[in-house]
């Protein structure tokens, strides 16, 4: 079934590429790979948006695989995220956002995916789990909007007595 699937894929991708470079007669293979990759964004997305959301995530989970090492990997990664959060998989989007927050290096984007899994921690129970991501928010970054969020948060989880 995967292997129809991805066969399809492929073969759409490569007949929606074809109609829109109809004028180009000469490309490199770096262009066709990323003109690919874009549609078979888009194309995820499109579903996603229209509420497929079991073939949007099979389409998101065959990009990661065909194309490891993209430039939309983050993001295809926080879509997948995000399906698992819609679907009520709060444990597995949390987890993606761990990942995302340990491959990041760029401060502002770290903070914003430690939020992120913090905030399913909590919707799922899980506070002591959510307290030590707030906390390390706010060692990260003092000053920020997601710091004076985890500030909240935190006062919230003590005020209401909800660590055990």
């Amino acid at each position: 079934m995967k292997k129809k699937f991805f066969i399809l894929i492929i073969i759409s991708t490569s007949i929606l590429y074809s109609q829109n470079n109809k004028e180009k007669k000469t490309e490199n293979s770096e262009d066709v790979e990323k003109k690919q990759q874009e549609i078979f964004v888009q194309t995820a997305d499109n579903l996603y948006n229209d509420e497929k959301i079991k073939i949007a995530y099979l389409y998101y989970k065959d990009f990661l695989e065909i194309y490891p090492q993209s430039q939309y990997k983050k993001y295809i990664k926080e879509k997948i995220a995000e399906i698992y959060e819609k679907t009520h998989e709060y444990h597995k989007a949390a987890e993606i956002f761990s990942q995302l927050q340990h491959e990041e290096e760029n401060l502002n984007e770290k903070i914003r995916y430690l939020y992120h899994e913090a905030r399913l921690y909590d919707m799922t129970g899980f506070y002591s789990l959510s307290v030590d991501k707030y906390k390390k928010i706010i060692k990260l970054d003092d000053t920020g909007t997601f710091s004076n969020i985890a500030r909240e948060k935190l006062k919230y989880i003590a005020d209401n007595n909800l660590l055990h």
